[in-house]
């Protein structure tokens, strides 16, 4: 008689958990395209679902000798995931806090030449970044961040619905974060992050 997957699953979280790379693998393999589904009807992004997916299995791969007590390894992956995907949606709400607060006070008086160096780094490099959105994502970015208008007085302004301004923001604040990722790696992204919003937390 041939074992039910679920029989394999058991043995391979068993193996998994002491240190089996192969019977990982055939977990993550099983499970793979469902939870890249799951992560990516909340970011709506295939380069952030594949960062939050490869992610998931690295901390799981990293503390495997807890899966030797996992019943479902299904249900555990996906709070897994939903944690990670929390964790995503707050760093973007963070991000967009942090653009816009960047882009509104790009005339301030930095308090120290450090400072002054860093601000016109961060400013020219997303500058950058909104260059490279079509002109009605930077249309609608620049009401947003530099005008300071609500989604409403967007969509008022521009004949649009305010689901398309939504949007369109989400995107071009998702572009901007990957952008300043690919620019200078995460510790770039960090740094501008507690530069941008430190009088606002």
């Amino acid at each position: 008689m041939t074992p039910a997957p679920a029989d394999f699953e058991k043995d391979w979280l068993c193996q998994a958990a002491d240190g089996d790379r192969h019977a990982f693998t055939n977990l993550y393999t099983r499970y793979l395209d469902s939870l890249y589904q799951y992560v990516f009807l909340f970011t709506r992004s295939a380069y952030s679902t594949e960062e939050i997916v490869q992610d998931v299995f690295v901390r799981i791969w990293e503390h495997r000798e807890s899966l030797r007590e996992v019943e479902s390894f299904k249900s555990y992956l996906f709070r897994a995931a939903k944690n990670r995907v929390i964790d995503y949606v707050r760093s973007q709400e963070v991000v967009e806090r942090a653009l816009s607060r960047l882009l509104a006070d790009q005339k301030a008086d930095p308090e120290t030449p450090d400072e002054a160096f860093d601000y016109k780094v961060y400013y020219h490099i997303v500058q950058e970044a909104i260059g490279q959105l079509s002109p009605r994502k930077q249309e609608i970015f620049r009401l947003s961040t530099e005008k300071g208008l609500s989604h409403d007085e967007i969509a008022a302004e521009l004949d649009i619905s305010k689901s398309s301004v939504k949007n369109q923001l989400y995107k071009s604040f998702e572009f901007i974060r990957e952008y300043l990722n690919r620019k200078g790696g995460l510790s770039f992204v960090l740094t501008f992050l507690l530069f941008a919003i430190r009088e606002i937390l």
